[in-house]
């Protein structure tokens, strides 16, 4: 995500502000950026889903007094696929012989990250083969 911020002259001022200004979530600081024409941005990828206060301080230069503003940004979850995997035994069990299956869950797309919760294993006897 960039966050951009513009530095203005208060009327009846004029000019073009110079300096930096320093963007915040919360007390969290999210990076600084050099004002080019009086624009800094800054692109960060430490907003995770949820609502965020930003605010932006404005450090003054020789002509321009300091400032701030803030606003409310709402970050939504990016998509993702999820895979789960499945791992059998690489030989024909024997009937009554213990069987372990393991399985790989996975996720891909701009919204990716390390699955979390709950997983369960189970060992099972295997019971086909058996004759009838």
């Amino acid at each position: 995500m960039t966050l951009t911020a513009t530095v203005n002259a208060k009327k009846p001022g004029s000019g073009t502000p110079t300096g930096s200004v320093t963007f915040m979530d919360g007390a969290a600081e999210l990076g600084s950026a050099t004002l080019v024409d009086g624009t800094g941005s800054i692109a960060t990828s430490n907003l995770v889903a949820g609502s965020h206060s930003i605010t932006v301080s404005y450090g003054g230069d020789t002509n321009f007094t300091t400032g701030s503003g803030k606003l409310k940004q709402k970050v939504a979850q990016a998509a993702t696929a999820t895979a789960v995997t499945v791992t059998g035994p690489s030989t024909t069990p024997v009937s009554g012989q213990s069987v372990s299956f393991a399985v790989t869950v996975s996720v891909s797309g701009a919204g990716a990250g390390t699955p979390t919760g709950k997983s369960a294993s189970r060992t099972v006897k295997s019971s086909w083969g058996r004759p009838h």
